[in-house]
């Protein structure tokens, strides 16, 4: 997007994410080897500065979920960093899965825009797996504000999105509900603005 011009460095501002998600378990064979936690809102953050698209002083992140405990865990999350305290992400990898090189480069820099080094979590040792964790700083975290919306009812009156993300989150509607979702979508960007997802869409006429 940055190549073909359509994201201009420093052009990022106000970022949605829809479906931000949250692991309870650690995905690989149910393992509980560390506390709950949520990436993408910090993946986002992390690479938009990266890329130069974004200021770090000017940069928001709202995260869009319907889920109780998605919302309440990342707003424990701002609070602890209203007090100081940073938020801690365990980042696993398959070492016999065949990743692309690129894959294995980003997980491995991810952090250095945002976080500091941590400690990582223990992994089972018949797992395998590769683990190393990131603390995001409290400032960053303070970035990122979590609210209660369902996009396929609901949307934010001028809202002004640069980018809205939104991945893994379309695929569960029908034809029906992912129309009405889109239309919240257009509405919530600004002009220009841009959306961002792993499904493969219906073409609207807007």
């Amino acid at each position: 997007l940055k190549q073909r011009g359509l994201l201009a460095p420093g052009s990022v501002k106000r970022v949605a994410v829809i479906g931000p998600g949250l692991e309870f378990l650690s995905t690989w064979g149910g393992h509980d080897v560390y506390p709950e936690q949520t990436l993408q809102p910090f993946a986002v953050m992390d690479s938009l500065l990266r890329l130069g698209l974004a200021d770090a002083k000017a940069l928001t992140v709202t995260t869009l979920d319907l889920s109780p405990r998605v919302n309440a865990h990342l707003r424990r999350a701002r609070q602890r960093a209203e007090a100081g305290a940073g938020y801690t992400v365990q980042l696993l990898r398959e070492t016999d899965a065949r990743w692309y090189p690129e894959f294995v480069a980003y997980w491995q820099r991810f952090r250095d825009q945002i976080s500091v080094p941590a400690r990582a979590a223990a992994l089972p040792q018949n797992l395998k797996l590769a683990i190393r964790a990131v603390r995001v700083r409290p400032q960053m975290v303070r970035r990122v504000r979590a609210l209660d919306l369902n996009v396929v009812a609901q949307r934010i009156s001028r809202a002004g999105y640069d980018l809205i993300v939104a991945t893994n989150v379309f695929v569960y509607y029908d034809l029906f509900e992912q129309c009405l979702a889109l239309k919240n979508v257009e509405q919530m960007l600004r002009p220009g603005g841009l959306l961002l997802s792993n499904d493969a869409l219906l073409e609207l006429p807007s």
